[in-house]
This record gives structure tokens, C-alpha cells and sequence, in this order.
């Protein structure tokens, strides 16, 4: 398949003429291709739900428990799971 920044040009040949087929190619250097963002997919199996639950149990929850104010308290909870599961 050629992609859409080149041009082509054919002419097909026919038995009815002596003339040999001709081709051209054109690349359009000043045509920008789109990138599309590279998707990103999560495999959400039993395996890693387990990996992530004993990650998650492993944490040092201190700073969350002992903290006093309640935005600071969630920064850090999502601190820790944003770090597991990113």
C-alpha cells in the first residue's frame, strides 16, 4: 500500500500499441504524515490484579494514616497507587 503522501501515475500497457508501459512516483516531501498517540492497553488478568494486590499490600500506609490534613493525607494515597499502577 502506498502511503497518502505520494502521488503515482500509470499507464497500462495495451497490445493494440507498441509502446511500453510507464510509471511515475511522486513523493510529496511537504505533506506531514499524522502521528496518531501511541495507545496504551492494560492487561487486566488475574495475574496482575494479584501482582497489584500484594504491591498495594506491601505499601507503608504511615503517612496516610498519621496525617492530620485530610488533602495532604490523599496526596499521598495517590501517590502510592498512581506509582503501582502506572
Amino acid at each position: 500500500m502506498i502511503a497518502a503522501c505520494y502521488r503515482v501515475a500509470i499507464i497500462i500497457w495495451c497490445d493494440l500499441t507498441d509502446h511500453l508501459p510507464n510509471y511515475l512516483l511522486i513523493a510529496n516531501t511537504n505533506t506531514k504524515q499524522k502521528k496518531e498517540p501511541p495507545s496504551f492497553v492494560r492487561f487486566y488478568s488475574d495475574v496482575n490484579i494479584s501482582k497489584f494486590k500484594e504491591q498495594v499490600g506491601n505499601i507503608n500506609w504511615k503517612d496516610v494514616y498519621e496525617s492530620v490534613d485530610t488533602n495532604i493525607a490523599y496526596a499521598n494515597f495517590e501517590q502510592k497507587i498512581k506509582y503501582l499502577f502506572y
